[in-house]
């Protein structure tokens, strides 16, 4: 009698958990198969699939994770994603979004930061193209790019409340930011008064006072459903501006 063979395991598919098939690497189909010892071999090599480095498809993962973030943060609420909702919305499984982010909170913070970043660099590049008219002229299109920043509902929700109340790192994140805009105010003050009067603590609660009065403007905006135009919100914190560097004056 011949012997039994033994029949062949079948491969498993580790995309199941985020598709319910097979995927590949980016959770799209064909490669997701796990990889031969060869395969594994030509990736630690830096081989390239599909004409993408292992380099390149971390990179499009992680940014599909954060597009992911921003669209169930701002929608379902931080508390309310789970990892599992996350790796749904991007397409990917489990195990491409730890090799990215320790965890939800991790893909928070890089969101708030990416947004951020990209909010303050439109903020400074209207602000510097207007660098050859007069200080005070070139405050009123930066606050108006800020404001139009935050007629985008996604980021104004993600970046204005659900960081609020995470933890430490994201505490910390947020405070950071404040402080960032801040220093960009002590640098527009000191431009209007080369001879600035204030010593570095009151810089620094002036500056941080009129952030959070500017910020809190724009979350009642934003709660209020916008319901005030633009053009208010930009002409009542450029008075508030203007009467605190006024009142440097006496």
């Amino acid at each position: 009698m011949s012997p039994r063979r033994r029949a062949a395991r079948p491969r498993t598919d580790d995309t199941a958990t985020a598709s319910g098939g097979g995927a590949d690497e980016d959770g799209a189909g064909g490669e997701g198969l796990k990889p031969t010892a060869s395969r594994r071999r030509k990736a630690s090599g830096g081989r390239r699939y599909a004409g993408r480095s292992a380099a390149e498809r971390q990179a499009e993962q992680r940014q599909r994770f954060l597009a992911a973030g921003r669209v169930l943060f701002a929608d379902s609420g931080f508390r309310a994603t789970s990892v599992r909702a996350l790796c749904r919305e991007a397409g990917l499984i489990d195990r491409y979004f730890y090799r990215n982010f320790a965890d939800t909170q991790a893909l928070l913070a890089a969101l708030y930061t990416a947004e951020m970043d990209t909010v303050e660099a439109r903020i400074l590049a209207v602000f510097n193209a207007a660098e050859a008219g007069a200080p005070q002229e070139r405050i009123e299109p930066a606050m108006d790019t800020f404001f139009a920043a935050f007629e985008d509902r996604r980021f104004a929700r993600i970046c204005w409340l659900e960081v609020l109340g995470v933890g430490p790192d994201i505490d910390a994140l947020y405070l950071e930011r404040q402080n960032r805009f801040a220093r960009l105010l002590e640098t527009v003050g000191r431009q209007l008064r080369p001879e600035w009067p204030l010593d570095a603590q009151e810089t620094q609660i002036t500056t941080l006072a009129l952030v959070g009065a500017i910020s809190q403007s724009a979350l009642h905006w934003y709660l209020t459903d916008y319901a005030a135009p633009r053009r208010v919100l930009v002409s009542t914190n450029l008075r508030l501006i203007r009467g605190a560097l006024a009142a440097l004056e006496g």
